[in-house]
């Protein structure tokens, strides 16, 4: 237990949100790191646009993501750990008393 929980894990995030005249933008970045085993990540990003005064288009593409070093898959089993990543984008209509989302995800190792 030792080999994984005495070290160190930092993170750090970047958030932001943007008017860009009428349609806006949303962000955020997420990074995580385990001292010499592990590094992980996730992106989000949301951008809206009013089609009408009743009606708007979303559109959402999420990413996470990790990296595995090979003392922690030695350690543990690659068989049990690997690298890995998710992605999801949908698409979001919204007005008129409808709402329907449209999308789709992926999720599996690198390469």
């Amino acid at each position: 237990g030792d080999f994984l929980f005495r070290q160190n894990f930092y993170g750090v995030a970047a958030i932001g949100a943007y008017d860009l005249g009428g349609s806006s933008l949303d962000t955020q970045l997420w990074l995580g790191y385990l001292n010499k085993r592990a590094t992980f990540y996730a992106l989000d990003v949301k951008y809206g646009l009013p089609i009408d005064q009743d009606l708007t288009w979303t559109l959402q593409v999420n990413y996470l993501g990790n990296s595995v070093d090979s003392a922690l898959k030695s350690r543990v089993g690659s068989k049990n750990i690997a690298n890995g990543n998710f992605v999801q984008l949908n698409g979001t209509i919204k007005g008129y008393g409808f709402d329907g989302t449209l999308g789709g995800l992926m999720y599996g190792k690198k390469g």
